[in-house]
């Protein structure tokens, strides 16, 4: 059980779109790049917020930032050796107290989120 010293807080998980199209056409050194270019990208969205990655292409913030809570993903256009790429990224974000106590929790409800997000624009063609 985590007791947070802040009342209220955001727990956003992010997903990257066509990352592993990076990783399987340009190689493992590539993917790495973009992952450091998104996070760069994800501390000038998120400043004084804890972001880190929390595994493959997804992400994890911890941030006081209120309603930041996007149902379409952003791209993003990242430069790697020359060639542009173009990133989707996905959210998902889960409030404390409201939509959990733990982290675990937190992250299973920010999860769920982005993916109804990423499915309903695939369906929706965006």
């Amino acid at each position: 059980y985590y007791k947070s010293k802040y009342n209220n807080f955001n727990l956003t998980f992010i997903d990257l779109g066509e990352f592993k199209e990076i990783n399987d056409n340009f190689g493992h050194e590539a993917g790495d790049q973009a992952l450091i270019e998104v996070s760069k990208f994800l501390l000038t969205l998120f400043c004084d917020s804890f972001v880190c990655r929390y595994g493959g292409d997804e992400f994890i913030i911890l941030s006081t930032i209120n309603g930041f809570n996007l149902k379409k993903p952003l791209n993003r256009e990242i430069n790697i050796y020359g060639n542009a790429f173009n990133i989707q990224i996905h959210f998902g974000t889960a409030e404390y107290p409201k939509d959990g106590d733990c982290l675990e929790s937190m992250i299973k409800v920010a999860d769920k989120i982005m993916y109804d997000h990423k499915v309903g624009t695939k369906q929706n063609g965006r």
